[in-house]
């Protein structure tokens, strides 16, 4: 039987790099067994299973909170239930952490949180290492119902939909062990906002990946590798500072190489996406107004063009294409 685990991390998918980047290193870097779990947490059905085998297999869990983590919208019995083992966050069993300020639900009413996105890095650190590092456990009770027990029936009301989670000992949830070195970002690398802009891209080629059909959580998961092996790097945010242009570029290639898979099956994101392409190459690569595009557009398509959204497909194809030709004799 494999050994119990110090602590487990629950974050959305979304989320993951996030998670990996600050609290999966905080608790490493102190010498504790950690394992970061990212879930889709708008799987609702999933949510009080992974508390159930987290609260068994670790001393303490930390739910990584930002405004994605879907179960926040629960009811406070429905989310109360699926985190039996410390309901309300506050026996140092289950750790609810805050990274950005939420939006205020009635969960959060009733649920001890502990702010670690408010001050500075090293304040963020420090708060989150004395409250849920150095915190001592309380001493082990023999529970009747830790968490839900085979063969126990959790009704969730979300919305209108009412899931029946079956908490069996039999429900394989995969999950994700990464072992790395602390890593803190300096000025020779990507700095916070170029983090950001890198962070965009991918969310943006992740939803396109979506929308053509495959999964969210393969295609997230599948980008970041992306980078980590184009740059050999850990972590995106090694990526050199002096090669964030390198990075934005190919990210926005694969946009383009990507954007056709998606026409037939989602054309509103499709031409979104299209004329986002458009007018950040003309504006940002050639430095042109609205209205030069739209006297671009109108001398190659031989027509008046007040709009791009007046243009049909193949128009606006063209008129695509002609502009990453102009952007190249720059």
């Amino acid at each position: 039987m494999p050994a119990k685990l110090d602590y487990i991390i629950s974050c959305d998918q979304w989320d993951m790099e996030r998670a990996e980047a600050s609290v999966y290193d905080w608790i490493d870097a102190n010498g504790k067994n950690v394992e970061l779990r990212p879930y889709d947490s708008a799987e609702h059905d999933q949510f009080a299973v992974e508390m159930a085998k987290a609260a068994k297999q670790s001393d303490r869990v930390v739910l990584f909170l930002t405004n994605r983590f879907v179960p926040l919208s629960f009811t406070i019995p429905v989310f109360q239930a699926a985190i039996s083992s410390d309901p309300q966050c506050s026996g140092k069993k289950v750790f609810a952490v805050a990274f950005e300020e939420l939006e205020r639900t009635e969960v959060l009413g009733v649920t001890n949180v502990v702010d670690v996105f408010s001050g500075n890095a090293r304040e963020r650190r420090r708060q989150f290492v004395e409250r849920v590092i150095q915190s001592k456990p309380n001493p082990k009770k023999r529970l009747k119902a830790d968490g839900p027990q085979p063969g126990v029936f959790i009704n969730q009301k979300v919305g209108k939909a009412q899931n029946v989670i079956a908490a069996t000992g039999n429900v394989n949830i995969a999950t994700r062990h990464v072992t790395r070195p602390e890593f803190t970002p300096d000025e020779r690398h990507l700095s916070p906002e170029q983090a950001v802009r890198i962070q965009t891209l991918v969310k943006e080629l992740a939803e396109m990946d979506v929308a053509a059909g495959k999964s969210e959580a393969k295609s997230f998961q599948s980008w970041w590798s992306y980078l980590k092996n184009t740059f050999k790097v850990t972590t995106y945010k090694e990526i050199p500072r002096e090669r964030f242009d390198e990075a934005v570029s190919l990210l926005q290639q694969a946009k383009a190489r990507n954007l056709p898979a998606i026409r037939r099956k989602d054309n509103e994101l499709w031409r979104r996406k299209l004329y986002a392409s458009i007018f950040a190459i003309a504006k940002k690569e050639l430095g042109w107004s609205d209205e030069d595009i739209h006297t671009f557009a109108s001398l190659k398509l031989g027509k008046a063009v007040s709009s791009l959204k007046d243009v049909g497909e193949r128009d606006l194809t063209k008129i695509a294409r002609l502009i990453r030709a102009e952007a190249r004799k720059k």
